[in-house]
């Protein structure tokens, strides 16, 4: 056999391999919403509690960086600014 027809052969069944790994990755792991809708009522709502508690830290870091600010009412930051970090 040819070394062009081992490369071609090696670099085919590495393909399909990882093509076989993807495939069955993507049909058997749920998606976000999926999991959620199997999971029990409890573990839900302490995934919502922690969601929006992110939120309300996300607005506590804002309304604090705007007490800080100098700039004036009119330039205050808001959450749809990117550059809160």
């Amino acid at each position: 056999m040819s070394q062009a027809a081992r490369k071609i052969i090696s670099f085919g069944t590495f393909a399909g391999i990882v093509g076989l790994g993807y495939f069955l990755m993507k049909f058997t792991v749920p998606d976000k919403d999926a999991l959620m809708e199997r999971m029990s009522d409890d573990l839900t709502d302490k995934h919502r509690l922690s969601k929006i508690q992110q939120q309300n830290h996300q607005l506590m870091k804002v309304i604090q960086k705007n007490i800080d600010s100098s700039d004036p009412v009119w330039k205050l930051k808001s959450l749809d600014e990117k550059d809160i970090k």
